[in-house]
């Protein structure tokens, strides 16, 4: 769901503001072309509660994309001639901007704070639009709850201008820290691993992202994946499968034959041996031992999935397997 920026002020009362701080970030702008880069790179538009001060940082953001100066001369001479320049109070109120700023130096100072107010507001407007969807009379439970869901992890996900950009000495000492740390730690594994001796080798262990098992139909793509969870379970990492495909009965069935040794082909066609018998209750006596967990809820859409996802991150569980993707 979209991120809501908009409030319905009919219903809200003071909602959240920093006009002092917007005025004195936007006057610091004005002034300065790395305090530009900076408050461009903290905030968008729709960070500011005052329509004027949307109106001249879009039209500073405009300048800077053309490489222009950006001043209270270069603002003004945009704004009018976008017919805009009346609107926000003229070019008083650009001198009134550059002159009332007490420190370029502190533009992350400002942005933070008008980032923090743009943040309560869009949480208020979350709010309503929770109300929305829950009056709705022919919307789903778990749908609304979905919806939610996610746009409160794209809020909760929000950084206050936070940058990913390293230099090379980060860089460096990234490596340095991560060599230290694989140095440290010979013979473990970074990662659940995946039961398979020479793929453990080679990985060290499941890493974090997104892997793909892919295969044409019956060639066992469903029983490496099962075979991943149980190695990754018995190895203490709590794993969740998710099948579209397959019920719990036929999934857990499929277990124990991975864990037994003992097809399923035997178990349904004839008497089990008592070797077979004592193979099997073993099976089932660990995975009742395992952190090992399935989900077959036959309407798993890609909203509901994602949405129980992010508990399970939020939860501590590592892996999850899904199956299947299509």
């Amino acid at each position: 769901m979209a991120s809501i920026t908009k409030l319905k002020t009919s219903t809200l009362q003071s909602p959240p503001e920093a006009i002092e701080a917007e005025e004195s970030l936007l006057g610091a702008m004005l002034l300065s072309q790395s305090a530009t880069e900076r408050a461009i790179e903290l905030l968008s538009p729709g960070d500011f509660y005052s329509p004027a001060n949307q109106i001249i940082f879009s039209a500073c953001c405009h300048l800077a994309r053309e490489s222009l100066c950006v001043d209270s001369v270069m603002v003004a001479n945009y704004l009018a001639n976008e017919g805009l320049l009346e609107s926000v109070g003229g070019v008083a109120k650009l001198s009134f901007l550059t002159s009332t700023t007490p420190a370029i130096g502190h533009i992350d100072g400002y942005g933070h704070i008008v980032l923090e107010a743009s943040l309560k507001r869009r949480l208020m407007a979350l709010g309503q639009e929770i109300s929305r969807l829950a009056t709705q009379p022919n919307q789903k439970a778990s749908d609304a709850i979905a919806q939610s869901e996610g746009a409160m992890w794209e809020l909760s996900s929000s950084r206050l201008g936070a940058s990913n950009l390293k230099n090379s000495s980060d860089i460096a000492q990234i490596s340095r820290d991560t060599t230290t740390f694989a140095q440290s730690h010979l013979g473990h594994y970074f990662g659940p691993p995946t039961g398979l001796r020479g793929l453990d080798e080679a990985l060290r262990g499941l890493r974090a992202g997104l892997i793909i098992i892919g295969a044409r139909p019956n060639m066992g793509k469903t029983t490496l994946a099962l075979q991943i969870a149980l190695s990754a379970a018995k190895a203490s990492y709590p794993s969740v499968i998710y099948s579209l495909e397959m019920s719990c009965e036929v999934l857990a069935q499929r277990l124990v034959t991975i864990l037994s040794g003992v097809p399923s082909y035997v178990i349904e066609s004839r008497p089990l041996t008592e070797s077979e018998q004592r193979s099997i209750t073993k099976a089932q006596d660990l995975l009742a031992s395992l952190p090992l967990f399935i989900d077959d809820s036959a309407e798993l859409d890609i909203s509901t999935l994602r949405s129980r996802l992010r508990r399970q991150v939020r939860t501590g569980v590592p892996l999850a397997v899904v199956d299947y993707l299509q």
